[in-house]
This record gives C-alpha cells, structure tokens and sequence, in this order.
C-alpha cells in the first residue's frame, strides 16, 4: 500500500542539502524533480536518485554524499566508519560494529538496514538493529505516533497512529520506501493502479478484484472474453513473511487453469523497473493488434557480440541479460530485432562423455512493440545447422507462458519445476542462488533462517515448464 512521501518531507531532504525544490508536487520515486543547487545551476533529478547521493550533475557528474553526512549515520547506529572516502551508493565502506568487528557494506544496504553479518550470524546473541530511537524520530517528523515499543528487524511490523486518527501498521522496509497509512490512501499501490490503467486503455473489460472464480482467492484483474487474469504481487505483501508459503502462487495459476483460465503473476520490481517490457509482453498475450509486425523470413541471422546481447536483453527480455556461449541476433534492414542465446549448463560440464554437445537455451525475445512472426524458428534452425549438440533444453516461467512456442518448435515438455524463490530487502529482488550460503555462515543454520537474521524476506514463484529436443538420430 505504498504512497507518495509527503512533499513537505522531500523539500525538507533538498532544503538539508542546501538545495532549493523548485518542484511544486512530488509524484513518485521515479518522478523528475526541479531543483536549483548550493551554486544556482537548475536541474531534474529523481528522489530515488537524490536520497541514494547523487545531486547537481552539472557541479560535477551527480556530486556524491559527503564522508561526514555517512559518518554521523553510522554513528547514530554505534558503528564507526573507518573509510575516508565515499565513491558512489554501491562501493564498499571500512566499519568498525559495536562489537569490535570490522567489515564493509554498501550505503545501498547500510540504508535499507543491512547491518553487521558477523553479528547477524549469531556469532553475536544480541543481533544489532536500527536505533530504535532513529525509527521513531523517523515516524514523528511525519506526524505519526510509533505505538510500537521495540524494533527487531525491516519486516517487522510496526503499529502507528497516522496524522489522521487512524491506527495501522507497517514494516520499516515500506515506510523507507514511501509506504504510509493504508486507510488514508487506497489500498492499491500506484504501480498496480497503472497496470489497472494500462489494461482498461487496451479497450478490455476488466473485472477488479474477482473473488468468485477461484473462491476464496481474490485476483487483481480478470478479463473474461480473453479467459485471462492478471495478479499484481506486491513483494512484501506475497512474500513468505507475509503468510504466502512456496505454493500460494502456483496454488492460484493451477484453480485458474482447472477453470479455463490463464494467469499472468506480475512481481512488483518486474513492472517498476521492465516496466516497457511487461506491458509489451502482455499486450503480445491479449492479442492487441498495435503491434509492429516484421516477418521473419525477411531477417538475416547472425552471431552477435556480448555488448549487442547484454543491451537487447537487458532493455526487451524480462529477467535482462543470462551468460551465455552462443550469442544469435536476427537483423531487419540493419536493425536487431530478436535475440535467442545458448549456455552450456554445468550438468554438462560434470559429465562431458555422457552429456557431450549439450545445450540450454537460456534467452529469447525481441524488440519491444515488435512481434516478429517465425523468429524463434529461424533463429533455432541456424543454432541447429552451424553448431553441434546432441540435446537442447529449455524452461518456459509458468508465471508468464504456457510453453506453446517451444511445443510448436519440436520440444517435448518433459516435466514441471518446483516454485523457486527470490530473496529481497528493498524493492528488487535477488536470486537464491547469489545469496547461498558462505564459507563464514555454514554451521550457523539454514539459509532462510540466516537470511531472515540479515533481513532479507523471500517470495516464491510458480515454477517452471521443461522442454527438451534431441538430435534425431
């Protein structure tokens, strides 16, 4: 239930910097404000870009937060910053804990409330927190009374008396990123409005909140000449923390299906930051016809670099780039229009003789607002004549296919994924495997309870389809 941050809030942050907001509202986080610097120049900047230290780009390249500014936060904490120096919200800073460990952390993850890992780890029993004071200050200065009398980690939730009268609650982890009083503004967040907004605009009609097809599960849209649904997950409110266990999404696709019904999940981060991408793709789904429609056969395939494939994927494919070996880009008049990637998978690796010239087709999209009909066909057949392999696999997200392109291209589906899961702390998420466990974390408990300790929520999706084709013999 995220709301804007009051105005008077984001002009109290530039007034404390010595900027002047010349902006007269403040819309959302992605929302360009207008500012006069410390040295008169006018600008735009992004609040999600002011708060992380960027500031005047033309003083000198997006000037950073001063070293004293993330001393005097890391002392409201106990913590004493041993670097002298601050590059950008993503380098490492030198710290002593209280406790006398010393290790570094990002101002990313120092300010959404990542702490001491050694401390977190139980090395330490008293695992430390966020002032408690420091989250209080943080309530008042809104006008809110925090009822809450302790403060253990990001996810916890926190009771409060709005400016309004109203009593509710909230994790540290939304008030920090704009969440307030859900009774005093509508329950749907701004992006799950838009997405509303975007569906009705295609010119479909929309049942909101529809809590008879697969009673007593409520889905967000459900367009029924299409025998369609749409769910918008918010990423605190379907995470794990929050009640949805490792089935709650596959649960809700499988009641959809046995009605006829397709479901498209949408997570949170997927239509804040691909947010082009995801109203591409749904429109490809519902068969809007403003699609700019290429032909295939009229393309030229050829290998292309990883510079080419990071940016095409990065800007057109959902879960952006995937390291990969075979790099394919299919070129109308010049332009790349559709990328399709081939990775050796580590199964292959482990077992070279048994498993020789086997490969996972990792990516596959093209442009956004183009559908290139018999792309994928004509990309696979140049793969299939001018590389060797015996075995080719693939998996189709079950939040967002049903696999059709694959079966219509000779795959065979040979099975189901169970629901993997993401980890977050902010508003993206990060993917179980690039938070496994350490060499300093194994003997300290399983994986979710330490991440748990280090405040990190996790969500769950609903699997994956596996298809696979092999080399006729």
């Amino acid at each position: 239930m995220p709301k804007k941050l009051s105005f008077n809030y984001i002009n109290e942050c530039f007034n404390s910097a010595n900027y002047e907001l010349l902006s007269t509202e403040y819309i959302n986080s992605n929302y360009k404000l207008k500012y006069r610097c410390p040295n008169g120049h006018i600008g735009f900047i992004k609040w999600d870009h002011f708060r992380d230290g960027h500031r005047c780009a033309e003083c000198g390249g997006n000037k950073k937060l001063s070293i004293d500014l993330i001393k005097k936060d890391f002392e409201l904490c106990g913590y004493t910053l041993l670097s002298d120096v601050y590059i950008n919200s993503r380098s490492k800073l030198n710290y002593k804990c209280p406790k006398g460990h010393e290790n570094s952390i990002t101002w990313d993850n120092w300010h959404t409330g990542y702490r001491c890992p050694q401390c977190s780890l139980g090395v330490v029993k008293d695992k430390l927190k966020l002032d408690y004071d420091f989250i209080k200050n943080s309530f008042e200065k809104e006008g809110y009374t925090l009822l809450s009398q302790t403060y253990e980690n990001a996810f916890q939730r926190l009771d409060f008396i709005c400016p309004n009268g109203h009593k509710w609650g909230i994790i540290w982890n939304s008030w920090q990123h704009g969440s307030r009083c859900g009774k005093c503004f509508d329950i749907k967040s701004r992006s799950e409005l838009d997405l509303l907004t975007f569906i009705k605009k295609l010119g479909f009609t929309c049942i909101e909140n529809d809590r008879q097809l697969i009673a007593p599960y409520e889905l967000d849209v459900v367009i029924p000449e299409k025998k369609l649904a749409v769910e918008y997950c918010g990423l605190y409110w379907h995470s794990e923390l929050a009640g949805r266990d490792k089935h709650y999404h596959n649960r809700k696709l499988d009641l959809c299906a046995s009605k006829g019904y397709r479901l498209i999940t949408v997570f949170e981060d997927e239509f804040i930051y691909k947010r082009p991408v995801v109203e591409s793709r749904l429109k490809s789904i519902l068969g809007y016809s403003d699609m700019r429609m290429i032909y295939g056969r009229s393309c030229i395939i050829k290998p292309i670099s990883y510079k080419e494939t990071l940016e095409f994927c990065e800007t057109n494919h959902i879960q952006g780039y995937g390291i990969s070996k075979v790099k394919l880009g299919a070129f109308y008049n010049d332009e790349l229009v559709s990328v399709l990637t081939f990775a050796l998978p580590s199964i292959a690796k482990r077992a070279k003789e048994k498993l020789l010239f086997v490969w996972e087709l990792s990516r596959f999209c093209s442009k956004i607002g183009c559908k290139v009909i018999g792309i994928f066909s004509k990309l696979l057949t140049y793969f299939m004549r001018n590389y060797r392999w015996n075995c080719i696999f693939s998996y189709a997200d079950r939040r967002w296919s049903v696999g059709d392109l694959y079966s219509k291209n000779g795959f065979v589906l040979c099975g189901k994924t169970s629901p993997s899961y993401w980890y977050f702390n902010g508003q993206r998420r990060i993917h179980c495997f690039k938070l496994r466990k350490s060499k300093l974390e194994l003997g300290c408990g399983t994986e979710w309870s330490l991440k748990k300790q280090q405040n990190y929520n996790r969500i769950w999706d609903c699997g994956s389809l596996k298809y696979v084709r092999y080399l006729s013999v």
